[in-house]
């Protein structure tokens, strides 16, 4: 099997980052204040490795996607739109 081409991989990543961001939303709107844990956004999802879940979430905070709440389990949130603009 061959290798995946650049821009497909692009478009993968950029998927998995909208479902997400997408899976966040969700959650904190049916659970005012809570997060979901890492393993219920990879079950949302489909993402079947935790690094590869870790990685990507930890790229989207870096990128000013999601936010982390410090000093809270399931602490991510959605950045505002503001937030990410700056």
């Amino acid at each position: 099997m061959g290798r995946i081409p650049g821009h497909i991989r692009l478009q993968r990543r950029t998927q998995r980052r909208a479902a997400i961001i997408a899976c966040i939303a969700a959650y904190q709107a049916a659970h005012p204040g809570q997060s979901p844990s890492i393993r219920e956004i990879m079950a949302e999802c489909g993402i079947r490795w935790l690094a590869s879940a870790v990685g990507t979430i930890d790229m989207m905070v870096a990128d000013g996607l999601l936010r982390r709440n410090p000093g809270h389990a399931r602490n991510l949130v959605v950045a505002e739109r503001t937030e990410r603009e700056a």
